[in-house]
């Protein structure tokens, strides 16, 4: 089945498809600013820091 749009129904959603990219984009950027601030450690860190018995990610299964 084929759904024909008129032009103001395909100017209405290429339109929110714009915005919902500007909107993901922006969110990408602050994510990407504060995920490279947070997630790195400090140079003396090793690894476990924040948990005092670690975090057992390391240990094997």
């Amino acid at each position: 089945m084929t759904t024909v749009l008129t032009s103001a129904e395909l100017e209405g959603r290429l339109r929110m498809e714009d915005e919902l990219l500007v909107a993901v984009t922006a969110l990408d950027r602050v994510h990407d600013r504060f995920d490279s601030s947070m997630s790195d450690p400090p140079t003396d860190a090793t690894g476990d820091t924040p948990w005092p018995e670690g975090d057992t990610f390391g240990d094997p299964a």
